[in-house]
């Protein structure tokens, strides 16, 4: 038994993937910043820790609102990308 998917239009989708990579830069970069100036982390942890935060956030919308491709499993998607 398969399951139907709605699909999102090319264009749609593509729009809202921009829209999940500016998210998740405002994310990384945010993070970095906080981090670094708020905190008082040292900034190679803070990279790391923002560059990470920013991948979560751009994986996470992208899967679930982008291209709606839940139907996957989570660690199969998540070692993919």
């Amino acid at each position: 038994m398969t399951l139907s998917v709605p699909r999102v239009s090319l264009w749609k989708s593509f729009s809202r993937a921009q829209v999940a990579s500016v998210s998740a830069t405002i994310v990384d970069f945010g993070a970095l910043v906080l981090l670094v100036e708020g905190v008082g982390f040292w900034y190679v942890y803070a990279t790391a820790l923002g560059a990470f935060l920013g991948a979560w956030t751009n994986f996470t919308l992208n899967r679930n609102w982008s291209f709606q491709a839940q139907s996957q499993g989570l660690n199969a998607q998540a070692l993919k990308y």
